[in-house]
């Protein structure tokens, strides 16, 4: 008897959704905001996985440095850094992970737009990801610099075995943070330039991110200057990628990818 209204149900949604009027989306967004372009993104993306594919050469072929050949002297620490280091805190430390994770996790706000444009949004925010991430770990390996947890007693002993110690700069919480934060503000506010909810989801975004940025230097693992470093990556990718995508913008009369659901089947169409 289950199975019977089962199916009878099944045979009704799909009779519904048949006898519905024709329904089409254009796949690469409307071109009204932002746009998706065969060249531009047929250069940002490559780009951004090639900058990850050899900053991880990069990372797995460099010679580590030995722990134990560094003296770690506070001294040595400059004056701008140095009022902002901290010994390791475990708790703090996860704590940053939170709020990294929900700072990158903060343009589903943008799902509010038409469906349309989620393959846009989806893309450019790909991109954003894979450029500050490619950057920030090839800027880590170019230069050793131990975090400031080294300077104090209990350094976390997992972090120097698996040679993490000295990838201080930049920070790469502050990276993704940020990148996540621009990239709403920015997008949100393109979308929606007269909602009163812009200025709340730009607060939203920065507060998440200040806080990320500020719990790694309270966890020990960064300088002030790491966070800073990674912060001005993540702000200026989470940017620069949908800004790019503004210029070129034009009528959805080319280059379109409409998906149409009609009571015949699903069909896309192409335009040039």
């Amino acid at each position: 008897m289950k199975k019977r209204i089962l199916i009878l149900t099944i045979l009704l949604l799909t009779s519904n959704l048949f006898a519905q009027q024709e329904k089409e989306f254009n796949l690469w967004g409307s071109g009204e905001t932002f746009k998706l372009n065969p060249v531009l993104d047929g250069i940002l993306f490559p780009s951004s996985f090639g900058l990850n594919l050899t900053s991880f050469f990069v990372n797995k072929n460099a010679e580590s440095p030995s722990y134990s050949d560094f003296s770690f002297n506070k001294d040595d620490i400059n004056s701008f850094d140095k009022p902002f280091m901290n010994k390791y805190n475990k708790f703090l430390d996860k704590t940053g992970d939170v709020f990294m994770i929900t700072s990158m996790a903060l343009p589903l706000t943008l799902a509010f737009t038409d469906n349309s444009e989620w393959l846009t949004i989806l893309t450019m925010y790909a991109e954003t990801l894979f450029l500050a991430n490619g950057t920030k770990e090839l800027l880590k390996d170019s230069l050793v610099r131990p975090r400031p947890y080294n300077y104090f007693s209990e350094a976390p002993q997992k972090d120097i075995e698996e040679n993490d110690w000295y990838r201080s700069w930049p920070s790469g919480h502050a990276t993704l943070s940020f990148a996540g934060a621009a990239f709403t503000t920015y997008v949100f506010a393109q979308y929606f330039p007269d909602s009163k909810w812009k200025w709340a989801v730009a607060g939203t975004s920065y507060t998440f991110a200040l806080t990320t940025a500020v719990l790694r230097m309270c966890s020990g693992n960064h300088f002030f200057t790491d966070v800073l470093t990674g912060a001005a990556i993540g702000t200026v990718y989470g940017i620069l990628v949908p800004w790019c995508h503004t210029l070129t913008t034009n009528s959805h009369e080319k280059n379109t990818v409409n998906a149409n659901l009609e009571p015949a089947g699903f069909s896309i169409t192409i335009n040039f």
